[in-house]
């Protein structure tokens, strides 16, 4: 799937075209829980380091897009800068009428109010843009440790709690006074009724789903695998939330290239902090033959047909939309993970509260 960026200028796309590429994005962001719990609870491949595999090929897909849009902001630079010497430092036309001269100047050909030259605000936004990567990079990693400690869709579910984390930390930025914007109590019920399906959800905990897991390999829920994805939704709504200023200006392939090769070398560096590079796997692993499909569709399917969808969207949708969608993760996501024998049919409580967490978001 081709994305071309648009101009500054041109119109959004219609509305139902973005909302078509928000479910397309959803549906193969689900699909990755599947294939990582493929990666972790069955083969064994320590979190983070999968994580960092999936990303890894995700730089690797965005690098000529990368890079054919990095010659464009040059070209487009230069040719701004030329237009800017000619209209300061250029000869002005000297028109000759009845003897009289007459200076005329050439009409200028860039907007008074026009941004600055695009390469120079890019290089003074590295440090958010590695902000943003590096909270990519602690969601995938959490979200994929999450699943050797919980089930699929407890740990989708969790994971999925943008809307609560980014209501919060509207509120907060609202009371110390960093914004006159405060949610509405139609959002904040909203949120406190998704905070109830969270707590209800956490009943199957103790309760177990053992009966439940005869011929079917997964995780059963538990307490600290749910916390574990509750820090990945804590770290992606700051993601989408950082995102959603970059991504106001900065091109798509630029953005994204940045944004994942941060989040890569997070992951790389929670991966040797947690000495998962000690357990027979490296870096590259993800080129040897048991893994390399796995990471492959990782990187072309949810990462760029996820992920880098997603980082085109943000220019249009807000974050508490998008965070909103991707309530249909846990659907989709143990769905696949029970028609692939991934996952048994959760626990009553599990369906119960996640119901009620995705009613009240």
């Amino acid at each position: 799937m081709t994305i071309t960026m648009p101009s500054d200028d041109s119109p959004p796309p219609p509305s139902w075209c973005l909302y078509l590429a928000l479910l397309f994005a959803m549906c193969t962001c689900a699909s990755a829980g599947v294939v990582f719990t493929k990666l972790v609870d069955q083969m064994g491949v320590p979190p983070a380091l999968a994580a960092s595999w999936r990303l890894a090929w995700v730089n690797v897909i965005q690098l000529l897009p990368f890079l054919l849009t990095m010659r464009k902001v040059h070209r487009n630079d230069r040719e701004k800068e030329m237009v800017h010497h000619w209209e300061h430092e250029g000869t002005a036309l000297v028109v000759e009428n009845n003897n009289n001269k007459e200076m005329v100047e050439e009409p200028k050909l860039m907007k008074k109010n026009e941004d600055p030259l695009l390469m120079p605000r890019i290089i003074r936004s590295i440090p958010w843009i590695l902000l943003s990567g590096g909270c990519l990079g602690i969601h995938f990693s959490s979200w994929t440790y999450s699943l050797r400690e919980t089930s699929l869709a407890h740990s989708l579910l969790w994971v999925s709690m943008g809307p609560i984390i980014i209501n919060a930390g509207t509120w907060i930025a609202f009371l110390i006074g960093y914004t006159s914007l405060a949610p509405s109590w139609m959002e904040t019920g909203g949120t406190l009724v998704g905070l109830t399906g969270a707590l209800i959800m956490l009943l199957d905990i103790s309760k177990g789903n053992n009966s439940d897991n005869t011929n079917m390999n997964g995780q059963d829920p538990s307490l600290t695998g749910d916390m574990i994805a509750l820090l990945g939704a804590v770290a992606v709504s700051a993601y989408l939330v950082v995102g959603r200023h970059l991504r106001a200006w900065i091109p798509l392939w630029v953005y994204a290239f940045g944004v994942v090769g941060s989040a890569y070398l997070t992951s790389m560096f929670l991966a040797f902090v947690l000495g998962e590079l000690t357990e027979g796997f490296s870096m590259i692993g993800m080129f040897q033959h048991p893994y390399l499909w796995y990471a492959i569709y990782l990187g072309a399917g949810p990462g760029i047909m996820g992920h880098t969808l997603l980082n085109y969207l943000v220019k249009y949708v807000s974050p508490l939309t998008i965070s909103t969608a991707m309530l249909s993760e846990p659907l989709i996501g143990s769905y696949m993970g029970y028609l692939a024998g991934m996952q048994p049919i959760p626990g009553i409580y599990t369906w119960l509260g996640g119901i009620v967490l995705m009613g009240g978001l």
